[in-house]
């Protein structure tokens, strides 16, 4: 289901047409506009406001004579001075209906993609170029809102934020955080949502949201259900696509997955790529990508760490939330632990909880597991976890007490993507509870170790640094390869300078 944001949260809806951005923000009532065809360059003289709500555009799965709306693609038959004397909006996020000059209601009909308008009109988003930001879980948000201000900077494009919400709390956690408003909010995530399930959903709703938004631009991240179906929505309308956190490859299609196939889909799309490092570029580019295409930005993450981190230097209240567990674990080596992946379900997740508990058994230490609320992992992790002294079981932290959590850490135990290039940048080691990664460079720089999921290895591993200095200072002084803090600003320069 869509939730278009109502005039009541974002701003009243102008009461003449010549005010109106986008028609399709009104939630109900009549407008008028009038729209010769035929004029020379398709704005009626003397009707520059009100022309500029309509261009000449021909509707490509039409014949000539029909015109699309410029906001919504509805269709309708026209003929040489013709006039369209009402646009009618039924409900929250329609296509209007057109009342046409010797036309009869049913010879209107809703088709899209529309294709460019001819080069002489010129309709008010072609002024300023917009830009749809689309993403939809908790780690896509963090990831993006370093960009989405940095883009709203710039007064040459207008940005839009889609939300799929994908992830409904996660998400909107974030969303608050960043002080960031969703422009449309598809709200479709449901419980024990299946992959098919949710991928048609986001197809048809970003498909939707998309035909009335008509940007000029679509920016997805990484490597979600979200970034796949938004490029393949944005695919069939022929808007073109930029894909930040662009090339990371695990060369495995079941590891991650799916989002190593959601990546590989999205990249053959785009026809930018911002890659956050040298290999993510160079797996680009053995996959003959043009290399004119990518752009080695950094990882945006890296700018949304390090603003949380100054954020809770300058005001702790905001983490303030993690004082008691400070005060309990006190003198203790904590070990921070994150574990979701789909790939890991069922015995993986086990072995995981069960190495958990093998190093709980030592009295020096303390974990701390922020629990994924997927009902795949939560009863794994509680069920051989719960009750253990030195064990803390958290709900979800939000981003900076999650921060916080990371530079209390004296190690990280993960299988997320995101965790494996924070966690370095804090002088964390990093063991990845995986059996592969498409973030290679943590690895190679010896900031990160893939153990995978076999307990006894976990176990080893964590107790190796815990009890050899030296092996732990190597991994926490190595070089963290992910960025500087201005992958956002840089993008952001990429994007408006493409216009």
């Amino acid at each position: 289901m869509i939730r278009k944001i109502n005039a009541a949260e974002r701003e009243p809806v102008p009461k003449s047409f010549a005010e109106i951005v986008d028609p399709c923000l009104l939630q109900g009532g009549v407008v008028i506009v009038v729209h010769i065809v035929d004029s020379e360059d398709g704005i009626p003289p003397g009707k520059q406001s009100l022309g500029k709500a309509m261009a000449n555009k021909a509707c490509c799965a039409c014949d000539e004579n029909r015109h699309a709306c410029s906001f919504c693609n509805a269709c309708v038959a026209l003929t040489e001075k013709s006039e369209i004397r009402e646009i009618s909006f039924p409900g929250p996020f329609p296509h209007p209906n057109f009342v046409v000059a010797g036309h009869s209601i049913d010879d209107q009909r809703a088709c899209r993609p529309p294709i460019a308008a001819r080069d002489s009109v010129k309709t008010a988003r072609d002024a300023t170029p917009r830009i749809a930001v689309v993403f939809g879980t908790r780690p896509e948000a963090i990831k993006m809102f370093p960009l989405v201000h940095a883009l709203r900077a710039s007064s040459q494009i207008e940005t839009r934020v889609i939300v799929t919400a994908q992830h409904r709390g996660l998400l909107d956690q974030v969303l608050d955080l960043a002080g960031i408003s969703a422009d449309v909010d598809l709200d479709v995530m449901q419980a024990n949502q299946s992959l098919d399930g949710l991928f048609a959903r986001l197809v048809k709703g970003l498909g939707d949201a998309f035909d009335c938004e008509t940007p000029a631009r679509v920016l997805v991240h990484g490597d979600t259900l979200t970034t796949m179906a938004a490029s393949l929505a944005a695919y069939f309308r022929k808007i073109p696509v930029g894909h930040v956190e662009a090339g990371l490859r695990s060369g495995d299609i079941y590891q991650p997955w799916p989002e190593e196939v959601n990546r590989r889909t999205t990249g053959v799309i785009a026809d930018i790529h911002f890659a956050p490092t040298e290999a993510s570029r160079n797996a680009l580019i053995a996959e003959n990508v043009p290399a004119e295409t990518i752009h080695i930005t950094g990882n945006t993450v890296i700018d949304a760490l390090l603003s949380t981190a100054r954020l809770i230097e300058s005001r702790p209240s905001c983490a303030s939330g993690l004082d008691p567990l400070a005060e309990r674990y006190r003198g203790r080596r904590i070990i921070a632990v994150t574990t979701h992946r789909r790939e890991n379900f069922g015995d993986g997740m086990a072995n995981i909880a069960h190495a958990l508990a093998d190093i709980a058994a030592r009295p020096d230490i303390a974990i701390v597991v922020p629990i994924h609320p997927n009902p795949n992992v939560r009863p794994h992790i509680e069920a051989i976890l719960a009750g253990l002294d030195n064990v803390a079981l958290l709900a979800p932290l939000d981003y900076p007490h999650f921060v916080r959590l990371l530079g209390m850490a004296d190690l990280v135990l993960t299988d997320s993507g995101g965790v494996q290039e924070e966690a370095p940048a804090l002088g964390k080691p990093v063991l990845v509870m995986r059996e592969t990664t498409e973030r290679p460079e943590g690895v190679s720089a010896g900031t990160a170790l893939l153990v995978g999921v076999d307990r006894n290895r976990i176990v080893r591993e964590t107790f190796r640094l815990l009890d050899d200095p030296i092996a732990y200072a190597a991994m926490s002084r190595a070089h963290n390869p992910y960025g500087d803090g201005r992958a956002a600003e840089r993008i952001a320069k990429i994007v408006v300078s493409s216009f």
